[in-house]
This record gives structure tokens, sequence and C-alpha cells, in this order.
């Protein structure tokens, strides 16, 4: 996918191709084609169409546990954190050729009414769980 200036927030966990693992945006500033992006203490500026360093982080089980998201005892494609779902969907369940998760959030705890929302990426799950409970979510040392 690459990163896109309009879908980062500070906070937003971000990886590279010249450092391992994952680090915090700390900011972002945009300016017509170009946009930079602040972690590490570095400024990592993206010029359209050149190569950029930093890169989006694909949404995994991994990533679901170190948030605190608790896997359904009764099928493992079901995942709870208060009261929203994520729910894995493969190319055999639906009509896209590839596997996401789709996050769906209820009004009712038995999620009578609830909406979804397709989820790849580690930010777009850190923004949408940002923008319903107005909550960061973050990395549970504990676990």
């Amino acid at each position: 996918m690459g990163l896109k200036a309009w879908g980062l927030r500070i906070g937003n966990l971000v990886t590279s191709k010249q450092w391992k693992g994952s680090h915090a945006i700390d900011g972002v500033e945009s300016i017509e084609e170009c946009f930079k992006v602040l972690v590490k203490g570095y400024y990592h500026e993206c010029i359209a169409g050149k190569y950029f360093d930093l890169d989006t982080i694909p949404l995994t089980p991994e990533w679901l546990i170190k948030f605190g998201f608790i896997r359904s005892s009764s099928t493992s494609e079901l995942w709870s954190y208060g009261n929203t779902m994520l729910i894995w969907k493969t190319e055999y369940e639906s009509d896209m050729l590839d596997n996401y998760y789709e996050f769906r959030f209820g009004i009712t705890s038995s999620y009578g009414a609830h909406r979804q929302v397709r989820l790849d990426y580690v930010h777009q799950l850190q923004n949408l769980t940002f923008i319903l409970t107005g909550e960061e979510l973050t990395i549970k040392e504990n676990i």
C-alpha cells in the first residue's frame, strides 16, 4: 500500500526499510506533493514518485494480541476488544481475493446492530479505534 500523509496521525506505528521493528510517528508535515514524517527524531521525506523508506505494518494476529484483543474460544476468526470485534475474512468468505480483518463495532453487547469496515494495516486499526472511542490503542506491556 505505502503510506499516504492523509492516513497518518501522531502515534501511528510504522516500519522502515532501514531499521527493524515498529516505531510511533512523532509528527507529520504535508506540503503540496511532498510530506515529511518524524520518526525516531528523523524526518523521513516523501516526494511523489520517489523512494520512501517508511511503510505500513500489516495487521496480523500477533498485533491484535499486542493491543489486547482476545481471541474467541469458539472460533479463531473472531477477536474482541471491549464492545468491538474483529473477524478474519478469507478469500473463501468474500468476493475479495485476499485476506483481511473486518472490524465490527456494535451499539449493544450482543452486536445486534453493527457496521463493518475493512482493515489491512495496524495504523488503520489505530485510527478507527481512536475515532470510535477517543482513546489511543496502545501496546499492552504485560502480554
